[in-house]
This record gives C-alpha cells, structure tokens and sequence, in this order.
C-alpha cells in the first residue's frame, strides 16, 4: 500500500532541477556561509540552474545575473526553492511570516562583548602597564639619536 499521491513516487533525475531556482548546499569546507550576510550568501548559492553535469553545477544569480560554478566534490544537496508572487493573497500571507521570522532572529542575535585589552585592564586598576609604549620608545629613540649627532 502506497500512502504517497502518484507525484511523489516518480524518479527524478538531476534534469529536473535545470531552469529552476535552487540553493546550492556546499561542504563546510567550501561554504564561508557563517561569514556571509544573508544577502551575500544568497547571491552566492541560490539562483536559476543553469546547467548540470559531472564536473557541477552552474547557476545564475536573479538579482545581479552573476553565474556561480559549484565542484562536484564540494556540493552535498540542491535544494529546489519556492517561488512567493507578492502580488498573490496567500503567498502574501507567507511573505510576512518569512519577514517576522527574519526580524526576530536578526534581533536574537546577541551582540559580541568587547574584551578589554590587556593595558585597559592595568589602566583600569591602576597598576603600570607590562607593555612598552610605542610613542614613548619612539620619543627615545629619537632623542638618543639626536643626542649621538
């Protein structure tokens, strides 16, 4: 018994992915994603597929119509995205609960704590500083110089 619709059950191949708009998943080693910003990761792995074969994958961005080429070796999915028409009542609806759901994990995001340098954490005690003053040796050296003249 076959609880999947007749849809589901067909093979697909790879063709079935060329001219449509896909993200591209890449090993941890060819992905800078954690350094992207959103928009930037998005231009770079998601776009039109443009072609497929055993070398990789080729796609098109839709913003910049820059193309991007992904190494077979380096790619571990690709992910065929939905299209929302904001133009249409019910995509609409979910274009909102996308923007929500960015706002919010935009806003989750804690802002890194500045770690006081070693010389503010001595300043701040009022003990003298380990470090050598670069203006202060820079002084000096200028002065034993002139001396030497």
């Amino acid at each position: 018994m076959n609880i999947l619709p007749e849809e589901y059950s067909k093979p697909v191949t790879l063709n079935h992915f060329l001219g449509k708009v896909c993200t591209v998943l890449v090993d941890k080693l060819a992905s800078f994603q954690d350094k992207m910003t959103p928009e930037v990761a998005t231009q770079t792995f998601t776009g039109v597929v443009n072609n497929i074969d055993d070398r990789g994958v080729c796609i098109t961005d839709l913003t910049t119509k820059t193309k991007n080429f992904f190494f077979i070796g380096h790619i571990v999915g690709l992910r065929e995205e939905k299209i929302l028409d904001p133009s249409d009542p019910r995509d609409q609806q979910e274009i909102a609960l996308l923007q929500e759901a960015m706002k919010e994990k935009t806003e989750e995001k804690p802002t890194p704590a500045t770690v006081p340098t070693k010389v503010q954490q001595m300043e701040a005690t009022g003990k003298e500083s380990a470090f050598v003053n670069i203006a202060d040796l820079q002084r000096l050296a200028k002065e034993s110089k002139n001396n030497l003249n």
